[in-house]
């Protein structure tokens, strides 16, 4: 006598399903046709992704954000029954209503995830064998250019830069005018003020420097000369802030990243003064930069000071950039006596 059984007993033991994966698999044996393949970027493989970038020395900031990229696509994939591909993966980045550079971020995101798949994962090689990248070649719209103008970062004129500073301390925000002040002096990154501690202050060639070791580059990492005018403030900081940090901070998230609530009550501040999304806190650094081109200072030894690459292999490669004594000859050459 032939044996009969209902939909989904064949499916094994169910023991080896979760009970949502359990049901699942008996509704789709049931009716085949509400099936839809599951995304090939799973969670097992996620994982192992993460140790290999983790291992690689990959900035966990940027780890966490790629990998919540990665997830909306599998997520996409698997609520729309598409398989990986160029097509599945334009039609992706067309449902999340972003700019073209956000897009490219999910791209750069896909495209790193597919690299480390195809050359360490025995099955995804498998599968996707002779199949090209599907997060390359899109062709994403460009800003025109008056576009481009109207979110372009803007540096503060001088004598907007200085009403910011006076707003700061007519609300005692003593620590809004001290980060002002070093990011005036400095040209610095924001991040970079935060990590500073009072061993960051060191002498080179006879010259009181800062050295920032906590850069986003190679060429951030730097030595920057105290101008004469940020020295007391330096000695003040050093003095009032015995846990060694030059800035106070309630910041310190899981990235190490101090700088958060420095950068949230400079940009409510700025607000308040009328500054739009144009303006923010890197804007003190593209004013300083405008301050010593203008000054005279050649374009090297601006980016020695700042932390930029200049884009030229003599200047980045073989040079060893300016002295000590220049880039404080740079400085002191620009009147900052507006703020103290």
């Amino acid at each position: 006598k032939a044996l009969r059984s209902e939909p989904g007993e064949c499916l094994g033991n169910p023991g080896r399903f979760t009970d949502d994966e359990h049901r699942e698999a008996q509704a789709i044996a049931r009716n085949p046709k509400i099936y839809k393949p599951a995304s090939p970027i799973t969670t097992a493989r996620l994982a192992d992704f993460r140790v290999y970038r983790v291992k690689s020395g990959v900035a966990l900031k940027t780890i966490d954000q790629q990998e919540s990229k990665l997830k909306k696509l599998s997520h996409f994939l698997r609520a729309e029954g598409k398989t990986l591909n160029v097509d599945s993966v334009s039609t992706w980045l067309d449902t999340l209503g972003l700019t073209s550079k956000t897009k490219a971020q999910y791209l750069l995101a896909g495209s790193t995830f597919w690299k480390w798949a195809i050359k360490n994962d025995a099955r995804w090689q498998e599968d996707f064998v002779a199949k090209d990248n599907p997060f390359t070649g899109h062709e994403l719209p460009k800003l025109r250019a008056e576009e481009k103008a109207k979110t372009k970062r803007k540096a503060y004129a001088l004598d907007e830069l200085v009403s910011i500073y006076e707003a700061a301390k007519a609300e005692d925000q003593e620590a809004l005018c001290d980060l002002i002040t070093l990011g005036f002096y400095t040209g610095a990154r924001i991040e970079e003020l935060a990590q500073l501690r009072a061993e960051s202050i060191i002498i080179v060639e006879g010259v009181r420097t800062i050295d920032i070791d906590k850069a986003k580059s190679y060429a951030g990492v730097r030595q920057v000369p105290v101008h004469p005018l940020l020295a007391p403030v330096i000695d003040r900081l050093i003095k009032t802030n015995p846990e060694g940090y030059l800035l106070p901070s309630s910041g310190g998230n899981k990235y190490g990243i101090r700088s958060d609530p420095l950068s949230k009550a400079f940009g409510r501040l700025k607000t308040s003064l009328g500054f739009g999304r144009q303006h923010v806190f890197h804007s003190v650094r593209s004013t300083t930069i405008t301050l010593l081109l203008r000054g005279g200072v050649p374009g090297p030894t601006v980016a020695n000071i700042v932390g930029h690459e200049t884009g030229l292999v003599t200047f980045d490669v073989y040079d060893e950039g300016a002295s000590p004594k220049q880039k404080l000859d740079a400085l002191s050459k620009l009147d900052f006596n507006l703020i103290t």
